[in-house]
């Protein structure tokens, strides 16, 4: 308990004040994948052959490096609407993959792709998320409505959040440090473009063992459901992201 007190605390100081100031929290207690009322439901993960798309594409030369993709699936209920997330895991060597194995490092690059949507609603909705990077560095991505025929036109057209993945902390501006447990965040973005609204983030999860979650309390239910699915969704990808 200490151990995890600790990994929570250092991600915890990273997180908007304003969010903290004004946010309900959850956090697991005693069940896995339930945070307050919300529980995750039919959690399949399953191996999968790469497809040779997204951000882990092959170079023009039709040159790439070993690729693991996976597929993860599961249901968000205890809301007022049930909803269900479908994604696509993808995680790569590193160009200097010799190098990091001998420093100990994880440098892998990665890519996550998830279609979420509401679930026997009056009110359907579809959303993506989508998310890449190297785990030698911070993460940063986009949860947007889904356009019916090019889910990726609406990352630039859409009004939507910022995905933001903090794995490392610099210190002092000489240096970094890994965190002992990653957060994730999501913050408004302006409409048309990527940049974050300094207003201030709606939501945030400490992707530890024991999860804990931060929703500003302003948000409407269905806006809270969305960034919660969201956030579990960064939680249970098999990229590295969490422990």
């Amino acid at each position: 308990l200490a151990g995890c007190g600790a990994q929570l605390r250092a991600a915890e100081q990273l997180i908007d004040p304003r969010l903290q100031a004004d946010a309900v929290v959850l956090e697991r207690i005693d069940r896995e994948l339930e945070l307050g009322p919300f529980r995750v439901e039919d959690l399949e993960r399953s191996d999968e052959s790469f497809a040779g798309g997204g951000p882990l594409a092959a170079d023009d030369a039709g040159r790439t490096r070993p690729t693991q993709q996976q597929r993860l699936s599961f249901r968000m209920v205890g809301g007022r609407d049930s909803w269900r997330a479908d994604c696509v895991a993808q995680r790569r060597q590193p160009a200097d993959h010799d190098l990091a194995a001998v420093a100990g490092e994880d440098r892998d690059e990665v890519a996550l792709a998830c279609e979420l949507t509401v679930e026997d609603s009056a009110q359907p909705g579809r959303w993506s998320l989508v998310l890449s990077g190297s785990l030698a560095d911070n993460l940063r991505g986009d949860l947007v409505i889904a356009a019916p025929d090019d889910p990726e036109a609406a990352v630039e057209a859409a009004p939507g959040w910022i995905v933001e993945v903090v794995l490392w902390r610099s210190l002092w501006n000489l240096t970094k440090r890994r965190l002992p447990a990653a957060l994730a965040q999501l913050r408004p973005r302006t409409r048309g473009g990527s940049v974050a609204d300094p207003s201030g983030t709606p939501a945030a999860m400490i992707l530890a063992r024991r999860e804990r979650a931060y929703l500003d309390a302003k948000l409407e239910a269905r806006e809270r459901e969305l960034l919660l699915l969201s956030l579990w969704a960064l939680r249970l990808a098999p990229v590295g992201l969490a422990d």
